[in-house]
């Protein structure tokens, strides 16, 4: 089971360069969605000082590193199967207050 507290850093949406997203919510859930296809869809398992790793076919793989991802900070998330990075999308009423210059 997962806690709020240890997945709260991962909430959200994080968009990376390739047109894909991860999504996370508070209880663990989450997707990897690459041009509309869902890539992968499960629980992300905390594994402390800003890891996680990926559940797999419904269970925990325990060992596979490359399977998950890990905050480089409060904005950045980087995938360890491709070690691409994704940026945490803010909330769109705050996408608003952004200037034109």
């Amino acid at each position: 089971m997962v806690k709020p507290s240890d997945i709260k850093p991962l909430v959200g949406r994080w968009v990376g360069t390739a047109k894909d997203y991860f999504q996370f919510t508070a209880d663990g859930s989450g997707v990897w969605v690459r041009g509309g296809q869902k890539l992968w869809s499960g629980t992300a398992i905390p594994e402390g000082d800003g890891k996680f790793r990926f559940s797999w076919k419904g269970g925990d793989p325990q060992t596979a590193s490359y399977w998950g991802v890990s905050l480089e900070d409060a904005h950045t998330l980087v995938f360890a199967g491709t070690n691409q990075q994704y940026k945490k999308v803010t909330a769109k009423k705050s996408a608003a207050k952004k200037g034109n210059g």
